[in-house]
């Protein structure tokens, strides 16, 4: 992946963990319907209602991840896009673990479930660092110039 010694693997990794590994947690939710860490209908109905926004983020990461790597327009603001989704579904989960005394059971779940959201704020957080810090120009380039694909390399 680290062409020319300069891409930052660190956000390719987190990239591609967030494409690869959600879905499949959700087939694992589904297929066991043991990783709620809140054993109550009201947390199992919270939690059914993160698929289609977990759907998005993975899609995003992976054109992301894709797009940067390819020098496609659509990399930066998809790889932004799936920063935002991981931050915000993970403070979404974070609120409902604090309110519903989630953190406090004594249920192997809840380990699972406190890694996620470590991993979702911190990875969130190394995107949006890695990616400010390689913002693409927006000046508009001069006639017949072909303009500056973002990638994520680093200032030289």
């Amino acid at each position: 992946m680290n062409r020319s010694g300069q891409d930052p693997i660190i956000a390719y990794l987190v990239l591609w963990t967030a494409a690869i590994v959600t879905p499949l947690y959700w087939i694992v939710f589904f297929a066991t319907g043991n990783l709620t860490p809140a054993p109550t209908d009201l947390g199992l109905r919270f939690e059914l209602a993160f698929p289609a926004a977990d759907l998005w983020m993975a899609c995003a990461a992976a054109l992301g991840a894709i797009g940067l790597r390819r020098g496609w327009r659509i990399g930066y603001p998809m790889a932004l896009a799936a920063a935002g989704a991981l931050l915000y579904l993970a403070l979404m989960d974070i609120t409902f673990d604090l309110e519903n005394g989630v953190y406090l059971l004594e249920r192997g779940q809840v380990s699972v479930e406190i890694a996620i959201n470590v991993l979702c704020v911190s990875g969130a957080a190394v995107l949006v660092y890695v990616l400010l810090r390689r913002e693409p120009s927006l000046t508009r380039p001069s006639a017949g110039a072909v303009p500056d694909q973002p990638r994520l390399v680093t200032p030289g």
